[in-house]
């Protein structure tokens, strides 16, 4: 197909040819438009030969020579069965004549055989840099502590910092934490305060652009368009998108269908701020932020960890409504859906990351996991980004996955993505895929020749995509997502955060969370080990019209992703905001069923104006819990299982202060939970890191059980499926479709199950399909 076309772009590659390499930031895709999760496409036949839309994206680790990219294209482009292929710009001509000329070149080719692209919108990463040309007012900001110890009665001066924006000036008392804001006194960038008895330490907050500091990881984020600043994205987006929009404008929506950003988000500088912070707070806090400053830095009494998370929460909607929503609606302005990904979006944390994953995603088309270390690394968080999209109907999630450091090969190919798939994953980006050639994985001694064809994988990803996108994936337990707990512990200064290379060399970046912190473990128990699935719930999504209660379930009111939650899990925290627990409470009133473990929340994270005020939220949040569980959780946690609390609705409550596995079953069984799945001893496999689990989807009028073993043991064991069907197994390893004969109807706390024998070989996976 690709030799017949040579000839034709000959002339036109020889124009750019004196460009050394192609700098084309581009994903190819085959035909179909893989951003839409078609229904009606589940048939035999696609099955057997999954429609190239939904199979990964490959790529290359090295720029093109334009007199090579037909011959390249026919060389590559399909031998290996991928749905497409990536590779990245280099900086030689970027955005220049030569560079667009390239482009089109390489653009009519993909046209005219009928492929799709995606725009890949920078020069290595990450994105916002424009190829190391952003000036230096755009640059990212951080946020400055200058401090001394004083000591009065005596007059006291100080000049403020000559560059950046004066955030606050408060003194605080070092024995009685009184804090005094001292802002207003500064006059002409100097302060003058007459100081009380006592030790104080007097602070100054300010807002710096961010300089070089000699870490080079750290200046490659901080020379970045700053994220949070509107502005600072707009100049990115006229220096980088609207030239290629004025350029290749005319194949937007047809050959080029979406846009692709990289790494935007906190990482690498937790202390990234911005200079209209203060009137941002206020707006949605309605209080000045200047007194609890102090709060990012140390304990401050009653108001701390409800300033702390009214700071960070503030941040996070500040990056969700810059550099994600702003690049967003220029897409959706030159129809182009629009996918990228934020630092360590997986990690416990997200504070010093992504900030908030709900809200960093909550208006891209497609959310996007950045998947790209080592096996199993990530793995309890990959939830958070599916999740996000699936509370807002969205029927892709992809990944990006594969780019660097993936030893292990073939098989731990197959481990990851199989376990992707389990988590809501279901279209899979990456660099390197399948590349014989490629010079990282040969350093790390990693056969790739398996990678690609020869083992299937890009078909047997395909298969999976096709059935797993779109639909209703049956989910009954909701997990609160513990943000407030999360934002409410986070502070600066902290000296294992101040050095910040990688997530998975440096131990606390991603990971900085209280001991009691317990919400991707008890996660990953329920999915492995309990074989329940769950959906993580964000308390914004909580409160909303988009969760109702109706008798003892909560209901996620979603047009096609609809879900009905039969328990209500509250994970392990200190802090919870009294909107949230006055809906708990509703939710138990009314019948729901309300499980806590490791800690039960004793904070109310709405901002007290005092201490006096902050005493008295804890009070009413203190109180809302102990109605619940009959738990004071200012007093030790009570130890082990605490006995199940009913009321007159049969609302059930109850508290697991050190969650395990058997415990988490045990207590399921007795709340009398009906399992949606469940597998006869419950088999567990660990060995290779791996795990055996489960997701059901219904689509297309089919219910759609996708089981994977990604231990290197076998899975022998019988598999139980709520309601009366005729189960099938397509297996996505070849595409084949066998009935299964030996089925038999059993009752189950007065419901009907299917069961039959299901059998895993060590890393493989099956569908069940059934009507």
């Amino acid at each position: 197909m690709f030799e017949r076309d040579y000839k034709k772009y000959a002339k036109k590659i020889k124009k750019v040819y004196n460009l050394r390499c192609l700098t084309i930031g581009f994903i190819i895709l085959f035909a179909g438009n893989f951003s839409c999760a078609q229904n009606g496409l589940i048939t035999p036949k696609n099955f057997k030969n999954s429609p190239k839309s939904f199979r990964p994206v490959s790529g290359n680790d090295r720029p093109l020579p334009s007199r090579n990219l037909i011959n390249h294209l026919n060389t590559n482009l399909n031998v290996e069965g991928f749905g497409g292929f990536m590779w990245s710009p280099d900086g030689n001509d970027y955005l220049g004549e030569a560079y667009f000329d390239s482009v089109k070149v390489f653009l009519d080719f993909i046209k005219e055989t009928g492929h799709k692209a995606v725009f890949y919108d920078e020069v290595g990463f990450p994105s916002g840099s424009a190829n190391k040309s952003v000036p230096k007012k755009y640059y990212r900001k951080e946020l400055i502590k200058y401090e001394e110890e004083v000591s009065g009665p005596v007059s006291y001066s100080k000049e403020m910092p000559s560059e950046g924006w004066l955030m606050a000036v408060v003194a605080m008392n070092s024995q009685t934490l009184e804090r005094i804001d001292l802002t207003p006194l500064v006059q002409n960038k100097k302060l003058i305060w007459d100081i009380p008895s006592g030790q104080w330490k007097v602070m100054i907050f300010n807002c710096n652009t961010t300089k070089p500091s000699g870490n080079g990881m750290v200046d490659h984020y901080n020379a970045t368009a700053d994220p949070l600043d509107p502005e600072a994205v707009e100049w990115f987006i006229n220096t980088v998108y609207e030239p290629h929009a004025k350029h290749i404008g005319e194949y937007f929506g047809n050959t080029v269908n979406m846009c692709f950003f990289d790494d935007v988000g906190i990482y690498s500088n937790d202390r990234t701020w911005a200079q209209d912070f203060n009137d941002k707070f206020k707006k949605r806090m309605g209080i000045a932020p200047e007194i609890y400053y102090p709060a990012l830095w140390y304990n401050i009494g009653p108001e701390t960890e409800a300033a702390r998370f009214a700071f960070f929460d503030t941040r996070a909607e500040m990056l969700a409504d810059g550099f994600p929503k702003l690049v967003t609606e220029w897409g959706e302005n030159h129809n182009l859906k629009v996918t990228g990904h934020a630092p360590g979006n997986y990690e416990m944390q997200p504070v010093d990351m992504i900030a908030d994953p709900f809200k960093f995603y909550r208006v891209q088309p497609i959310p996007l996991a950045d998947v790209i270390f080592d096996y199993p690394h990530g793995r309890p968080g990959f939830k958070l980004i599916s999740d996000g999209g699936e509370l807002y109907d969205k029927p892709i999630i992809g990944a990006e996955t594969f780019s660097v450091f993936v030893p292990g090969g073939l098989k731990s190919g197959f481990r990851r993505a199989m376990e992707l798939y389990i988590r809501g994953i279901n279209l899979f980006f990456g660099a390197n895929m399948g590349m014989p050639n490629n010079s990282f994985f040969k350093k790390q001694n990693v056969d790739t020749t398996v990678i690609g064809g020869k083992s299937g994988y890009a078909e047997w990803a395909g298969r999976n995509s096709l059935l797993l996108q779109g639909g209703r994936r049956v989910s009954e337990i909701a997990i609160l997502y513990p943000i407030e707990s999360l934002e409410a512990f986070y502070y600066f200064g902290h000296p294992d955060l101040e050095t910040r290379i990688f997530p998975s060399l440096v131990p606390y970046a991603g990971n900085f969370v209280s001991p009691e912190t317990d919400y991707q473990a008890v996660g990953e128990m329920l999915l492995n080990k309990v074989h329940c699935d769950f959906t993580f719930i964000h308390p914004d999504i909580f409160n909303s019209d988009k969760i109702s209660i109706i008798k003892s379930t909560l209901n996620l009111n979603n047009k096609t992703n609809w879900q009905s939650y039969k328990v209500l899990l509250i994970p392990g925290g200190k802090v919870i905001s009294l909107k949230t627990l006055h809906k708990v409470k509703k939710f138990y009133d009314a019948g729901g069923t309300v499980v806590a473990t490791t800690m039960l929340p004793s904070i109310a994270s709405e901002l007290p104006v005092n201490d006096k005020e902050a005493l008295e939220n804890n009070a009413k949040a203190q109180a809302i819990i102990k109605d619940i569980f009959g738990i004071d959780p200012i007093k030790p946690m009570p130890v082990g299982v605490t006995k199940i609390k009913s009321n007159a609705k049969n609302g059930k409550a109850v508290f697991i202060s050190k969650p395990g596995p058997e415990i988490l079953t045990n207590i399921l069984n007795e709340l009398g939970l009906s399992r949606d799945v469940s597998f006869v001893d419950n088999p567990t496999p660990t060995s290779g890191l791996g795990a055996f689990s489960y997701v059901h989807r219904v689509k297309d009028g089919l219910n759609i059980y996708f089981l994977a073993n990604s231990t290197d043991d076998e899975v022998n064991t019988f598999a139980e499926l709520r309601g009366k069907i005729k189960p099938e197994i397509w297996n996505p390893h070849n595409g084949e479709i066998m009935k299964i004969d030996d089925v038999v109807y059993i009752k189950k706390q007065d419901q009907d199950y299917t069961r039959f024998r299901i059998k895993l070989d060590p890393v493989r996976s099956t569908f069940i399909v059934g009507k």
